[in-house]
């Protein structure tokens, strides 16, 4: 890691005067304190299985035996260190999270083209993941295993063509996952495709996008027909709106096999993959997430917000059931100083049943992010 971060120092000194840009490094320091209490389900476990079996479902709980379990973590994977590089017409960014050996979190470069048109490679926010929620609870923002009904189609690595300033249209493309049960090999020719088109105005905002992918698979199955193909695709929208000091956001989205595209669910993407029946042919799971989010921000320091999430996900496999999950917060953001936050918050999450039609649990949490920025 030192290693790493002498030479990005080296670099910055040796290139801001020949390519006149201008370095502007951060960092943000996070550490999370609390205690869960879990109401495991039907196995014994908090949200186990997904699909009915076949893929076990990474539980976001550290001992399973226990009941209730104290966390005091830091928040490696959002903690970050990281500079902005901006120059005419090249800029950049990246962010290095502190956990063992150091990994990038962002790391793109982009050429301004003209001035209505921007080209980005490199690892990168994807165009379909809003930052509605405030969530705090593990930095989740509503997706994952700790929320619900997020558009989250977390960081990938592109190649971006960004069309306006401000009110912009973002098209992009990157590899998929291509994790479908029970496949031999897989023949993949063409990337995802991902486009979103953002618009803010002075008190509201809004997203439109989609997301597109198509694989074939071979070896799946045990019957004579042992090859298929596999697609997928989501569509979302959402936007806010501001009332003075107070605010409201929410989305929608609805897509098939959206794991395939690097969807983050709330089953880490397990709940929402095709799935392979015995003659080899590929039922789809389709899937839909809604999101709801309100705020108030009495002073420059305190600020109150709270949100409300749902997914869905349906296999067309037979006696398959829907998985379902719902998850609310609600907290209270403090900042102490300049760069300093404290934020407590309470929340629920139900698991609700899995495809197999088991009670996946629930889990009841109170923890307190503290977070300074510099």
């Amino acid at each position: 890691m030192k290693k790493i971060m002498l030479i990005i120092a080296a670099v910055a000194l040796i290139a801001s005067p020949a390519m006149a840009v201008d370095w502007d490094f951060y960092g943000s320091a996070r550490i999370q304190t609390g205690i869960w209490d879990d109401d495991l389900g039907d196995s014994g476990a908090l949200n186990p299985v997904v699909n009915g079996g076949g893929f076990p479902q990474p539980t976001p709980k550290a001992n399973q035996n226990d009941d209730t379990t104290i966390d005091y973590s830091m928040l490696d994977a959002t903690s970050r260190i990281g500079a902005r590089v901006k120059g005419d017409p090249i800029q950049g960014r990246f962010e290095i999270r502190p956990d063992v050996g150091g990994s990038w979190r962002l790391l793109w470069g982009q050429w301004k083209i003209n001035s209505s048109l921007r080209l980005r490679i490199g690892k990168d926010w994807t165009p379909l993941t809003y930052f509605y929620s405030g969530q705090q609870v593990n930095d989740a923002g509503m997706g994952g295993p700790d929320g619900a009904g997020a558009v989250t189609l977390f960081r990938q690595k592109m190649i971006q063509l960004i069309i306006g300033e401000g009110q912009n249209f973002v098209v992009a493309i990157h590899q998929g996952t291509a994790q479908s049960e029970g496949a031999a090999a897989t023949d993949i020719t063409l990337p995802v495709l991902q486009t979103n088109y953002h618009f803010a105005g002075d008190s509201f905002f809004f997203d439109v996008g989609g997301a597109y992918w198509t694989y074939d698979v071979e070896g799946a199955g045990t019957g004579s027909s042992p090859d298929d193909d596999v697609t997928s695709w989501v569509v979302a929208a959402g936007g806010g709106f501001n009332f003075g000091p107070a605010y409201i956001k929410g989305n929608a989205w609805y897509g098939m096999n959206v794991s395939e595209i690097g969807y983050y669910t709330n089953g880490l993407g397990y709940d929402s993959l095709p799935r392979a029946n015995a003659s080899g042919s590929y039922k789809d799971t389709d899937s839909y997430g809604l999101l709801g989010v309100v705020g108030f921000r009495f002073t420059d320091q305190m600020a109150v917000e709270g949100g409300i999430g749902y997914e869905n996900h349906d296999s067309d496999f037979a006696g398959s059931e829907e998985d379902e999950a719902m998850a609310v917060y609600a907290h209270f953001n403090y900042t102490a100083a300049p760069g300093v936050s404290i934020i407590p918050e309470i929340g629920y999450i139900d698991f609700m049943d899995d495809s197999a039609g088991l009670d996946s649990g629930d889990r009841t949490y109170f923890s307190i992010k503290w977070q300074i920025d510099f």
